[in-house]
């Protein structure tokens, strides 16, 4: 849960300031930004390096790219923390324990780890405090 809703900020911020930047197709990129957002190795950057390659290389604005890539690091930056924060609230597990999650997981199991990594790591929490009540 907590990494769709992390997924819908993030394309609503996206939604946003693509639309007070005047880039065209905002839904579009605003709805493809926030299902890529789910995919926690990949992410954002699946939208934004088309996008600056874009500007860079067809319409050449220079200065419209480098928003861009400012844009893609915040939006990253966003990615990694929001969704295992929001995680972490709504189950009590530390947010970097839900980090280790969303990124080891997928590494470790692929497509699968993407729900094994939390789930496996939110087990082994609660394991270890019911160890520790006894």
């Amino acid at each position: 849960m907590g990494s769709l809703t992390a997924a819908v900020i993030i394309g609503l911020i996206a939604g946003l300031m693509m639309k007070a930047l005047g880039v065209p197709f905002v839904l579009t990129i605003a709805l493809i930004t926030a299902i890529s957002a789910m995919l926690p190795v990949i992410g954002t950057w699946f939208v934004y390096v088309p996008l600056v390659g874009y500007y860079l290389m067809i319409v050449k604005n220079y200065p419209m790219a480098a928003v861009m890539v400012g844009f893609a690091f915040l939006l990253q930056f966003l990615e990694i923390y929001l969704g295992p924060f929001l995680s972490g609230k709504k189950s009590r597990i530390h947010p970097g324990l839900m980090i280790l999650g969303f990124i080891g997981g997928p590494l470790f199991f692929g497509i699968k780890g993407l729900v094994l990594g939390p789930v496996i790591l939110g087990a082994l929490k609660i394991s270890l405090d019911h160890y520790r009540k006894k």
